[in-house]
């Protein structure tokens, strides 16, 4: 299976003081400006040189957000770590068999068509 990293989701308190930290001290330009995910109760914008590979950083909105409870238990930081797969129902399939939860659809649902992304668990432990 072919994986290549995507791009680091970092969960910070403030997506204004985190773009003025990260553009000026690693060079990063804005290539999403901050836009809110209702339905996931959080602002992300996007950081990078081009659009291939890039930093999103996430700011809660709702206080019972996955992104703020994440922030009250383990600070800012590294939230999400995205990968590319070429073949995402063997990437289930591998997951699953290494012992891994699956979020994003039902526990022995497989990916359909549309399905362009699943989650990793946070509960998971080990290598994968």
């Amino acid at each position: 299976m072919d994986t290549k990293f995507g791009y680091f989701s970092l969960a910070v308190t403030s997506i204004t003081e985190a773009t003025e930290l990260y553009t000026k001290m690693l060079g990063l330009e804005v290539i999403e400006p901050p836009e809110e995910s209702v339905e996931f109760g959080f602002m992300a914008s996007r950081l990078g040189i081009g659009k291939n590979s890039f930093l999103e950083l996430l700011e809660s909105t709702n206080e019972t957000s996955a992104v703020a409870r994440f922030i009250k238990s383990r600070g800012e930081g590294v939230y999400l770590i995205s990968l590319a797969v070429d073949n995402l129902k063997d990437a289930v399939r591998q997951v699953r068999a290494s012992g891994g939860r699956i979020t994003g659809i039902d526990e022995n649902e497989e990916p359909g068509p549309d399905t362009t992304m699943v989650w990793i668990h946070p509960t998971t432990r080990g290598y994968l």
